[in-house]
């Protein structure tokens, strides 16, 4: 799966604009993964990083001479360099993966975040209470839920590969989600995790670990699984992640936690299954183990329809952002 300024480009690209990346992050992380010593000089708050990419990226605006930035998250992006691009009479918006109000991790968010907030023509969220939030905190702000990017052809060759009848998880480790996997396969179901971190835990010994799985691969394992558990972080904890339709969309299973987002985006026990404790998500998970394929087919293909009929495509959220941009 590409990153989200990665998706979206191709698409504004796709509908006849004019766009140009700057890799921040990808600049910041070539610098910060080349040595400890990086690592341990960024840490401590000595690092120039920061300044050399902002160096960069208005040599960059200065040749390309946008009508808009459009920044994911801002991480890289000082307050100050928000405001010169305003002053250049440059629309300024902002599309934040995560919660800019609640930092889980190193990558989730720091000072820039925190500081050039207000000063964005545009902020955009995926979560509807950070919405509220930040509306509340008289930001100009608007809704864009995640969505789905499946490459050409994948989705015919994912149908073909044969299903695995268990129960699987795709994604990083963490201690909260080890607990939880470990408390299903504690009563009995068959679980196959793909991701990176999962060895420096300790997991029950019938749960199989498979190392990540990136671009085919990644929609190929979604989809070929009878079950595709998803679970949320602290961060996203009372909405969606970018999993809540990555699975349907290629017609994966997918066994939920229960919020609002889920509940109105799919149905319940059709489209998805939608959990609120470990007891009922086991129940879930072993009833459609025990089912035939021909009848959780119903359950893949009704999940597709609603994932293309409803719009949940990336497609499809980029349309969405072209009328907010030409709002702007």
């Amino acid at each position: 799966m590409s990153a989200l300024e990665h998706i979206y480009l191709k698409h504004l690209s796709d509908s006849g604009f004019n766009v140009t990346l700057f890799p921040a992050q990808d600049k910041f992380l070539d610098y910060y993964t080349s040595s400890i010593r990086n690592k341990i000089t960024f840490r401590l708050g000595f690092s120039s990083i920061y300044v050399l990419i902002d160096k960069e990226f208005r040599e960059a605006v200065t040749e390309f001479k946008p009508q808009i930035v459009w920044v994911f998250k801002g991480m890289e992006l000082f307050p100050k360099t928000i405001s010169w691009l305003k002053k250049l009479g440059i629309k300024v918006v902002n599309y934040n993966p995560d919660n800019p109000y609640v930092f889980s991790g190193r990558g989730s968010g720091n000072k820039n975040v925190t500081k050039g907030m207000k000063l964005f023509d545009l902020y955009m969220t995926y979560d509807l209470k950070i919405l509220e939030r930040l509306k509340k905190d008289k930001i100009n702000a608007a809704l864009i839920p995640f969505g789905f990017d499946i490459p050409d052809g994948v989705l015919e060759k994912a149908v073909s590969v044969p299903e695995v009848v268990r129960a699987c998880f795709v994604g990083g480790a963490d201690i909260n989600r080890v607990k939880f996997l470990n408390e299903l396969s504690t009563r009995g179901v068959p679980l196959d995790i793909y991701g990176e971190g999962w060895k420096k835990f300790k997991l029950n010994p019938t749960i199989r670990v498979y190392p990540a799985v990136y671009e085919h691969d990644f929609w190929i394992t979604l989809r070929k699984y009878r079950v595709q558990i998803n679970m949320l972080r602290v961060h996203n904890f009372t909405s969606h992640n970018m999993r809540t339709f990555d699975i349907p969309g290629i017609g994966g299973i997918e066994v939920a936690p229960y919020t609002n987002d889920h509940d109105s985006f799919f149905k319940d026990g059709e489209e998805i299954f939608l959990y609120k404790d470990v007891e009922y998500c086991v129940t879930i998970i072993n009833n459609l183990l025990s089912r035939s394929a021909e009848d959780t087919l119903l359950n893949r293909k009704a999940a597709r329809a609603a994932s293309i009929e409803r719009k949940y495509s990336y497609k499809d959220r980029t349309e969405q952002v072209i009328k907010l941009f030409n709002d702007l």
